[in-house]
């Protein structure tokens, strides 16, 4: 759950960043500067921190999907809750999980890098 509202939070501050930039700092310029601000910093750091929060979020939607599904599925077949849950497969699951976001992540910042 809190994967969603980091995802959430990110898109926010990038909006906001967005409008900031838009209002105060280009304002009525921004045909003129249109070239200035495509290849600077700003423009690259807010494409990765939109990038970063979309594929958060799309990310933890798949999972919570996911976990939905697993749910019906194990409730309808031993309908049951698992008293016992194994540790085994929690961890193979976490490091999937951080394995795809730590790559998600390089990969939205590698045009950033020289």
């Amino acid at each position: 759950l809190s994967v969603v509202s980091i995802g959430d939070l990110l898109n926010g501050v990038y909006l906001i960043a967005l409008s900031v930039y838009d209002s105060f700092i280009f304002g009525s310029s921004y045909c003129a500067k249109q070239a200035e601000w495509l290849a600077g910093n700003e423009c690259a750091v807010l494409g990765v921190i939109s990038t970063l929060a979309s594929q958060l979020s799309l990310f933890s939607m798949t999972a919570l999907s996911l976990l939905r599904v697993v749910g019906f599925t194990y409730s309808a077949r031993r309908m049951a809750v698992p008293t016992r849950v194994n540790k085994k497969w929690v961890a193979i699951i976490l490091a999937i999980t951080s394995t795809i976001v730590a790559l998600s992540a390089f990969i939205a910042w590698c045009p950033l890098s020289p």
